[in-house]
């Protein structure tokens, strides 16, 4: 009986999977390509049929970190909470996941860390998603009648400036973590206070 043969897409699951685990147990700079083809049993030349580079494996793994973090801030959005509620949501959802990486998966905060350092695509892509999410739920508070008639755009972009403490992952370490949620709520109260 011959063995799965795995599509293009499974295998390059694979082989972020297997980059992903490596990484978190021994960090990115330390894990080669022949580490992940070995771990896998395939050639490293096979490995560079699905990636070009150690980078890319790199970033795809990071790409789909931050998608689990965009999955996380939806069920936020599409929570029935009021509107300042949600966008207290989502900061916190950064920032809880920040706090877990810190804490737990230390490899992995350091990657985060580096993609928002080196602004990869993911970063710039995670940056757009988010803005357009906050927009979309600050158009809704208007809707609601929660918040006066705005540019919603321009209020996100004063947000997202007011709480880049908090959501820049380099900025992390620095945060007293009892103190984060309470500063957090604050802000939001201030905001939310200023559209009405």
């Amino acid at each position: 009986m011959k063995g799965h043969r795995y599509t293009k897409e499974e295998t390059r699951a694979r082989i972020t999977d297997q980059a992903d685990a490596l990484f978190r147990q021994f960090g990115y700079s330390k894990t080669t390509v022949a580490d992940i083809a070995r771990e896998l049993k395939m050639s490293t030349a096979n490995i560079y049929k699905f990636f070009p580079s150690k980078s890319a494996i790199i970033q795809a793994g990071a790409e789909r970190n931050l998608s689990e973090l965009n999955e996380i801030i939806l069920r936020v959005v599409r929570s029935k909470k009021r509107a300042g509620d949600r966008l207290l949501g989502i900061v916190l959802a950064i920032y809880r996941l920040h706090q877990d990486y810190f804490k737990h998966e230390r490899q992995i905060y350091q990657l985060v860390r580096t993609a928002t350092e080196e602004n990869w695509s993911c970063v710039c892509d995670f940056k757009k998603f988010l803005n357009r999410i906050l927009v979309d739920v600050i158009r809704d508070g208007i809707r609601q009648g929660e918040f006066r008639r705005t540019d919603a755009a321009a209020t996100t972009s004063v947000l997202l400036d007011c709480f880049t403490w908090i959501t820049n992952p380099v900025l992390f370490p620095d945060l007293v973590p009892g103190e984060v949620e309470k500063r957090a709520r604050a802000q939001v109260r201030l905001l939310e206070k200023a559209l009405q």
